[in-house]
């Protein structure tokens, strides 16, 4: 039977229609007027604020990029991978090329040939306190302490000899692999856990170690005054370091300078009569104790305590020294 063409434009049906439920359906004649109309959008304007706040956005960014840069090349945090340290000289064992007791992974800090310098003696006593630890089975700690000790000191002392005038690299180099060789054997006994083999080697490292390029030598108390300010001069100024926060950095020289000072302060106060070394003491004591609090706020980041113990040093430093006289 044909279909009429009038039936051509009625509502098409989806689903057959059932007497209980009757389904509705979709019209091709839905009213257009039903649909909200959205406003028109300017296009030009658009384009010209898109414009606009890229621009703002370059002009900021371009504000900002020296001043980061200038962050990334401060020199006291890296921004990339963790270099690794070479040498120069030959302070490696000839048979390996390499030396057994160097770590992986440490960041060797750029504190110029001077900071070296004084790294390698404060290592030096680092290593003479390594006896304590001998025979009390803790031979894992030992071999830990001992290999960063002298890891450090191996790429500290290539800095020094390159540093050093012609005449003294040699003797620099012998003192070096000397030492180097007498650790090397060191870790060797610290490893096979031999206690006697550990005195013996650790004995004939000390010895090196005790000479007059590395040891602390005590001086006459005269000199050793003179050298006792020298240090507190060093340790008045970590102030730069405190202003950059630079905590590492505060910690370590206001650690090292601050043995020293102790070292020949100590050797002052031996020479005072009974009478000058009570108040002497009490002085010096408060001294320290304000240092270690000077410490403590470096290692706590805390940049108020660290201005409030820098200020307490330095007037503990003036009391000392105008006891001293």
């Amino acid at each position: 039977m044909a279909t009429p063409l009038s039936n051509l434009n009625a509502p098409t049906q989806l689903f057959s229609s059932s007497p209980k439920s009757k389904p509705k359906f979709i019209t091709s004649a839905a009213k257009t007027s039903q649909i909200p109309q959205l406003p028109q959008i300017n296009t030009r304007a658009t384009s010209r604020r898109a414009t606009l706040s890229l621009a703002t956005v370059a002009a900021i960014f371009n504000q900002l990029l020296p001043l980061h840069a200038e962050e990334e090349n401060n020199g006291f945090w890296l921004t990339g991978p963790l270099p690794v340290p070479t040498v120069t000289n030959k302070i490696a064992n000839e048979e390996s090329g390499t030396r057994s007791f160097l770590k992986k992974g440490i960041y060797m800090a750029n504190i110029g040939v001077r900071g070296s310098m004084l790294r390698l003696k404060h290592y030096a006593f680092d290593l003479l306190a390594l006896g304590d630890l001998i025979g009390q089975d803790n031979w894992n700690y030992l071999k830990k302490y001992l290999c960063l000790k002298s890891t450090v000191m191996y790429y500290d002392f290539d800095k020094v000899i390159s540093a050093a005038p012609a005449d003294q690299k040699q003797p620099l180099l012998q003192l070096a692999n000397r030492l180097f060789d007498n650790v090397e054997k060191l870790e060797d006994a610290v490893k096979q856990k031999s206690d006697p083999l550990t005195r013996s080697c650790y004995h004939d490292t000390t010895v090196v170690l005790q000479e007059d390029r590395f040891y602390l030598q005590p001086l006459p108390p005269a000199e050793a005054a003179a050298r006792a300010k020298e240090s507190a001069k060093d340790i008045l100024s970590v102030k730069e370091l405190i202003n950059k926060k630079a905590w590492p950095y505060v910690m370590n020289d206001l650690r090292l300078k601050a043995s020293y000072l102790r070292y020949d302060l100590n050797t002052v106060i031996a020479a005072k009569s009974k009478e000058e070394k009570k108040p002497l003491k009490e002085l010096t004591g408060k001294l320290f104790n304000t240092i270690d609090e000077l410490d403590h706020a470096a290692k706590t980041k805390n940049a108020e305590e660290a201005e409030k113990y820098y200020a307490a040093t330095k007037s503990a430093l003036d009391d000392v020294f105008a006891k001293l006289g």
